[in-house]
C-alpha cells in the first residue's frame, strides 16, 4: 500500500511542477513488480511457526488494516514522498544537471 501512495503522489506532483509525470507507466508498472516481487520474496523466507494455527479467526467485521497500520503507511508514504520529491525535482537543480 505505502509504496502505491508514494507512486501515485509523486505522479500527481510531478504532474503539477513539470507538467508530466515523472514515472511513464512502464516505470509504474517495473516498480510495482519490483516491490511486490521482494515483498513476497520476504514472506516466503520466513520460518513456520506453529502459533499462526493456533490463533483464534478474525471476526467478519474487524478491519483488514488496523488504525496502528494506517499511521505507519501514512507516516512512511510522507517520509518517501518527501524524499523522492527533493531528489526528483531539487537535487537536479542543486547538482546543476539540466531537467
Amino acid at each position: 500500500m505505502t509504496i502505491n501512495i508514494v507512486a501515485l503522489a509523486v505522479a500527481f506532483i510531478g504532474g503539477f511542477y513539470h507538467k508530466e509525470s515523472p514515472l511513464s507507466s512502464v516505470q509504474m508498472l517495473w516498480v510495482n513488480l519490483i516491490i511486490n516481487t521482494l515483498a513476497s520474496y520476504a514472506f516466503a523466507n520466513q520460518l513456520p511457526n506453529d502459533e499462526v494455527l493456533e490463533t483464534k479467526p478474525f471476526s467478519e467485521f474487524e478491519p483488514l488494516i488496523s488504525k496502528k497500520m494506517w499511521i505507519h503507511i501514512a507516516s512512511q508514504s510522507i517520509i518517501q514522498v518527501i524524499l523522492l520529491s527533493i531528489i526528483l525535482f531539487k537535487l537536479p537543480e542543486w547538482l546543476g544537471i539540466p531537467q
